[in-house]
């Protein structure tokens, strides 16, 4: 069964990351974190694909991690004093789960799939 990839408006994700959703050449909406004058984090969101990719870039465009996940059906932002969190939750049919990115005050990305 199909479902519909819900997600914030950009006025709400900018308020709650302090970053605005740019657009790539594919169409999907891309927010960029910097963390040093050479780590960046990209969080990228394709709302009719209902996929998201997190790639984390350090030093000398290092990758130190490329996830790609099909199947998304909402994604929300959530902030507080002590963190913001990006979170995505997945339905495959069989299978569903979530990843959970924490953008601030540093990068963690929490990655769960059930059967």
């Amino acid at each position: 069964m199909y479902r519909e990839f819900t997600v914030p408006d950009e006025v709400e994700i900018f308020e709650k990351t302090g970053g605005w959703p740019e657009i790539d050449e594919g169409g999907a909406y891309v927010l960029t974190f910097q963390y040093s004058d050479t780590e960046h984090l990209f969080f990228s969101y394709d709302v009719p694909g209902r996929s998201v990719r997190l790639r984390w870039v350090a030093e000398n465009s290092e990758t130190i991690a490329d996830v790609f996940r099909e199947g998304a059906i909402r994604m929300a932002v959530r902030h507080s004093p002590d963190e913001t969190l990006i979170v995505t939750d997945f339905d495959m049919g069989e299978c569903n789960g979530s990843l959970v990115l924490r953008t601030r005050p540093r990068v963690k990305v929490s990655d769960q799939l059930l059967f």
